[in-house]
Formats: C-alpha cells, sequence, structure tokens
C-alpha cells in the first residue's frame, strides 16, 4: 500500500540538545497512528517538523510522495495536512462560525470559495461537531472541552487528508474526554480521514488507533499494534516505568 505520510529519519537539534533523533514511519491512506512517549519525549517536535511550524535538522519527510519538509506551514496546510495544538489557539475574539470559517478559506481546495460556500461548508462542520447552538458565541467563552473541540472543527474545515492532533482529550473529564473519543470515531467513520494523534490517555490510544509509534528521549523505541506495544519490554520501563 502506498504511504500517505513518510517520515525518514528525521531529526531536530536545538543548539546542542537533541529533540529528534532518527525517527522514521509511515501512515497510509485511512489509518489511525498514534504517537505516544512520555512528557520531553519529542512527540510536539515531530509535530512540527511535519507540519511545518519547524523545519528539520535532518532527515525528509513526503507527503503523498511529494517532500515538504521545510516548507511553510499554510503551504502544508493547502497540501491537506491539519493540525491541533497541545495548547488550544482558537482566536477568541472572533466567533466559533468565524474560527470555522478560516479552516474552511484557507484549507485544501483548487480555488478560493464563494461566500455562500464558506457559510454552507461552515455550517456543515458546526453541524457534524455538534457546535450550531454556539455557533455565535465568541471562541474565547467556551469551556476547555469547547474549544478543544472547535479546533479540531477548524482543522477539518480544512479538508485534511490527514489530521494530526495534540492532545485532544488533555485536561478533559473521563466524560468530556469519552465524548471526544466518540467524536474522533464518527469523523474517521464518515470522512475516512487519516488521524496521527498524540495522547497520554492509554486507555483511548488502545481503543481508537490500528498503530502505535512510541518515542523515548526524541527516539523512536516501538513500534506496532497498540496489544504488541503495551507488552514491549522498551515501552514498559520507558513509559510506565521500570516497576510497571
Amino acid at each position: 500500500m502506498t504511504a500517505l505520510l513518510e517520515v525518514e529519519a528525521v531529526g531536530k537539534v536545538f543548539g546542542g540538545l537533541v529533540a529528534v533523533s532518527d525517527v522514521s514511519f509511515t501512515l497510509a491512506q485511512g489509518e489511525i497512528v498514534g504517537l505516544m512517549g512520555a512528557n520531553g519525549a519529542g512527540k510536539t517536535t515531530l509535530f512540527n517538523l511535519i507540519s511545518g511550524a519547524m523545519a528539520p535538522t535532518s532527515g525528509r519527510v513526503r507527503f503523498e510522495g511529494c517532500a515538504i519538509e521545510g516548507r511553510r506551514p499554510d503551504e502544508i496546510c493547502r497540501r491537506g495536512i491539519g493540525r491541533t495544538f497541545q495548547i488550544v489557539k482558537p482566536f477568541p475574539g472572533m466567533t466559533v462560525a468565524e474560527n470555522v470559517a478560516v479552516g474552511v478559506l484557507y484549507g485544501a481546495r483548487r480555488r478560493t470559495p464563494s461566500a455562500r460556500e464558506v457559510a454552507a461548508e461552515t455550517d456543515a462542520v458546526l453541524a457534524e461537531m455538534g457546535l450550531s447552538a454556539m455557533r455565535d458565541k465568541l471562541a474565547g467563552e467556551l469551556t476547555l472541552a469547547g474549544r478543544k473541540r472547535l479546533e479540531v472543527a477548524r482543522a477539518l474545515a480544512s479538508r485534511p487528508k490527514l489530521l494530526m492532533l495534540d492532545e485532544v482529550m488533555a485536561g478533559l473529564t473521563p466524560i468530556e474526554a469519552a465524548g471526544a473519543l466518540d467524536m474522533l470515531r464518527q469523523v474517521h467513520e464518515t470522512r475516512g480521514t487519516t488521524m496521527l494523534v498524540v495522547e497520554h490517555n492509554l486507555r483511548a490510544m488502545m481503543q481508537l488507533c490500528q498503530r502505535i509509534v512510541v518515542m523515548h528521549h526524541g527516539e523512536k523505541i516501538g513500534e506496532g499494534p497498540p496489544e504488541v506495544v503495551i507488552r514491549d519490554e522498551k515501552v514498559i520501563q520507558a513509559y510506565l516505568g521500570a516497576q510497571a
């Protein structure tokens, strides 16, 4: 099967600090792959290297066979990669609907949409994400769970072929996290969107992901189906602790 995303021996060095070292993996169309590791493992840095927020020091990143490493985030977004952020970043002074409309306007498409198309697509995404009742509310007034849902909605509005999710469930109550998990499953079921997911909620990763890549101190130390990865001795020691 042809890979949608190829990360090949990617590394990132900040001065003398090695944040990511020689990481390689691929994603096929329609897969949900988890990226797991303790705080400081390099997960968000790797997200930034793929999405264009940072340029890698070494290695290659290919999307649909084309090299994208070092390209600007807006160029990568227009190619079909959408992402959320670990610290949610909606436009707080804009309404929920306006935030989603930004995704519609600047996402992956061949031409600039008309005002009618923007409105129609915005309404469709709001409905899909359960945000229609909040459309005129300022994004800065939402709860954490609402802001995280809005982040996903804005990313989805850009029509991504690959959706990168950085700790969508962090800080949520168990009920809110379960709702977020159901939301992601529904998106995958209805859209078939490929997903790369960073999450500390191990149970959610087990339920959502078909494959998990494990990082530790910037290096990849494991990869495979969830039920295999959680039994890997290196993963147990690095992620769960030597006494686990």
